[in-house]
C-alpha cells in the first residue's frame, strides 16, 4: 500500500469511518492527513493499516506478481513442449518427404535408361 493509496482508501471513509479505523488502529489521529504521514513515517504498520482497510501490502502485490509470473511460465513452457512436439512430427514428415522424392529420382532416373 502506498501513501497516496492510503489517502484515498481514508477519503472513501465518513467521519465515523474514520474514527471507527482510528479507534481500531490506535494513536488518536483526528484528521487523515495524520495518519498518512505517520504511515509514511512508520512504514512498519503497513500490513496492519491496509488490513483494517481491506487493501494488499507492497509485500503482496509483489507475492501476487510472482505468482502470477509463475503461471505464465508454466504456459509458456507447456506450449513451448506442445510445440516441441508438434515439431518433431514435422521433422518425421519432412524426412518422410525426402525418402520419396530420392526414391522418385530413383524411379525417374531409372526409366529414362
Amino acid at each position: 500500500m502506498t501513501a497516496s493509496e492510503l489517502a484515498e482508501a481514508l477519503s472513501r471513509l465518513d467521519d465515523p469511518g474514520f474514527k471507527g479505523l482510528v479507534a481500531r488502529f490506535g494513536g488518536g489521529f483526528t484528521e487523515r492527513r495524520q495518519l498518512v504521514d505517520h504511515f509514511v513515517g512508520n512504514p512498519g504498520h503497513e500490513r496492519q493499516l491496509a488490513h483494517l482497510l481491506g487493501l494488499h501490502t507492497e509485500s503482496d502485490k509483489l507475492l501476487e506478481a510472482a505468482q502470477r509470473s509463475a503461471a505464465a511460465s508454466e504456459r509458456s513452457a507447456a506450449a513451448a513442449d506442445k510445440s516441441a512436439h508438434s515439431s518433431r512430427f514435422s521433422m518425421i514428415w519432412a524426412g518422410l518427404g525426402v525418402i520419396v522424392s530420392l526414391v522418385a529420382l530413383a524411379l525417374a532416373t531409372r526409366a529414362v535408361q
